[in-house]
């Protein structure tokens, strides 16, 4: 979809790699500007999201290559190179969330506050990895037919990972529409939004939501379990816990 290199001047930059810095730098200014915003130390939100977002790389690629292991066990180096593009959002988001919750505790933070302050970033974060996606081909739509009707309207003369082309649902516009969609909704929230852990469960469902939609039409390979993919499973719970935590905070407040 996008052209593997930027050009700017005589400098030739790796189109995902600068994707995902961007997105690194963006959501970690966010979140030091959310987090003041809701009575956090710059400094607390600053280390919060530098922490999560190393654990959240490392957490994202290491997924993505177990995923993919059937290509990267014959290709050990090409595991290390993430600028070819690769990541497993998934993981990232576990470990990630695990390491803020860790720094939270370890610093008696409040939680949802903090986990609100990176709300955010994530959101910016998870557009510019949907964008990055664009360029590397890591996440492709399932092929197409002119009697799939809709879905052939939706699709593009697209590779996959291994670079072979065909009509395919495209997959990353779609995932950049609802993460664009997703960011504003939280950009306008943020400030009515005050009751603790309310806009971050807001990100969870908007995430999980758009999992269960577009998961199925992909086609690149991942794990099933009786059948269903689990990245879908995942985006299930997920959905779920962002749904029940605004439950939750409603009741709280009330």
């Amino acid at each position: 979809m996008f052209p593997s290199t930027i050009y700017v001047g005589f400098l030739s930059l790796p189109t995902y790699a600068t994707l995902l810095s961007l997105g690194v730098i963006g959501a970690v200014l966010l979140s030091v500007w959310q987090g003041t915003r809701r009575g956090l130390a710059p400094t607390q939100p600053f280390d919060a999201a530098l922490l999560g977002a190393s654990g959240g790389l490392l957490g994202a690629r290491a997924a993505y290559v177990v995923v993919n292991w059937a290509f990267y066990r014959d290709h050990l180096a090409e595991a290390l190179r993430l600028s070819a593009g690769g990541l497993a959002w998934q993981g990232g988001l576990v470990l990630g969330l695990l390491l803020i919750a860790l720094y939270g505790v370890r610093f008696r933070l409040s939680l949802g506050a903090l986990l609100d302050a990176l709300a955010l970033g994530l959101a910016w974060f998870t557009l510019c990895l949907w964008l990055g996606s664009g360029a590397a081909n890591d996440v492709y739509g399932r092929e197409t037919f002119p009697s799939d009707d809709v879905l052939w309207r939706l699709s593009a003369d697209l590779p996959d990972m291994y670079g072979l082309r065909a009509p395919r649902i495209n997959v990353p516009l779609l995932g950049m529409v609802w993460s664009g969609l997703a960011f504003l909704i939280l950009w306008r929230l943020g400030e009515r939004l005050r009751e603790p852990g309310g806009l971050f469960c807001i990100y969870l469902a908007l995430t999980g939501l758009g999992g269960l939609v577009f998961i199925p039409l992909q086609a690149n390979p991942v794990p099933y379990l009786v059948h269903v993919r689990l990245d879908w499973l995942f985006s299930l719970v997920l959905a779920a816990v962002g749904l029940c935590g605004l439950v939750a905070v409603k009741l709280r407040r009330d």
